[in-house]
Order: C-alpha cells, then sequence, then structure tokens
C-alpha cells in the first residue's frame, strides 16, 4: 500500500516526471535531456523554497485579473 504524503504541486511533478523517464523506451535525446533538466529545476526550486505553492488563492487572483 502506498503512503499518502503532503506533497505540493511541484513534488508531484517531479515524481510524475520520473516516473515518465522510467516508462518511457527510445526517447528522443533532446527530450530526455529536456526532461531531465526540468526535473533538476524543479528539485532546486523546491530547497530554495519549499513552502512556495504557486496555486495559492492569491497567486490565482492575479491571474484572473
Amino acid at each position: 500500500m502506498m503512503k499518502k504524503y503532503s506533497l505540493n504541486p511541484r513534488q508531484v511533478t517531479i515524481i510524475r516526471l520520473r516516473e515518465f523517464l522510467q516508462k518511457s523506451l527510445n526517447l528522443e535525446p533532446e527530450l530526455e535531456r529536456f526532461v531531465k533538466t526540468l526535473i533538476i529545476s524543479l528539485e532546486k526550486a523546491d530547497h530554495v523554497n519549499p513552502a512556495y505553492n504557486p496555486c495559492s488563492s492569491d497567486r490565482i487572483e492575479k491571474v484572473l485579473h
């Protein structure tokens, strides 16, 4: 059984991108590099500001206006 953790959207995205890399066969090298770079960028951003939540209501309101 899988444990449920409180993950922010960035962490969920990192997990899904890693799963994508593991399951994908014969990826174009450019796409593989892009996904790996994206994972690294998201991990670094998570370490810099782990409390950041891009889906907060304040941010959504700013986008809507």
